[in-house]
């Protein structure tokens, strides 16, 4: 059984190995690896999901959280909704195909109700990804002035000095030189 994979022997190559040993070794290679994994027996999706529980520990808030939920709720329902509507033009199609014109009838007003249901999720889709893109930058800007406008180290202080000494030495040696 070959897969596709590069034999070891010769990388240039697409020939499957001989023997099952060769195939079995191949399969059993991860396709990448996460830091701090070992390769003794440990799933890879353990790693991730410690990685992404760090990482949303640390940066997101029960604010982020609900809002993100809620965008991917939406997106959930959203994906129902394009199926039903495959199915519903599938359904309105086939009554008028058939001339059921009374079924018809019965089924485009049924498709404007539920519609009307999908483009107020629609709206609602893009409030939470704009929410949720102000929530990440508020919090990026807030993180930004906490580190560089730090009340005891005077960090913007210190860097407007050196910017303005730098500015300094430059002008005196560029007399000639358009900026």
């Amino acid at each position: 059984m070959w897969l596709g994979l590069v034999s070891t022997s010769h990388p240039w190559r697409s020939e499957p190995p001989q023997n099952r040993l060769a195939v079995a070794k191949l399969l059993a290679r991860p396709l990448f690896a996460l830091p701090g994994a070992t390769r003794s027996r440990s799933r890879p999706a353990q790693g991730l999901w410690r990685t992404l529980s760090n990482i949303l520990g640390k940066t997101c808030d029960s604010r982020e959280l609900t809002t993100a939920s809620m965008l991917a709720l939406s997106l959930l329902l959203r994906t129902f909704g394009s199926v039903w509507v495959a199915r519903h033009w599938g359904r309105i199609v086939k009554s008028l195909v058939t001339r059921q014109f009374g079924e018809m009838r019965r089924l485009v007003a049924q498709f404007g109700l539920y519609t009307i249901s999908l483009a107020v999720l629609n709206a609602l889709l893009k409030y939470y990804i704009a929410t949720l893109r102000d929530q990440v930058r508020e919090k990026i800007t807030k993180w930004c002035h906490d580190q560089y406008l730090r009340k005891n180290d005077m960090i913007f202080y210190k860097a407007n000095k050196v910017r303005a000494r730098a500015r300094a030495r430059g002008r005196a040696g560029d007399v000639g030189r358009r900026r």
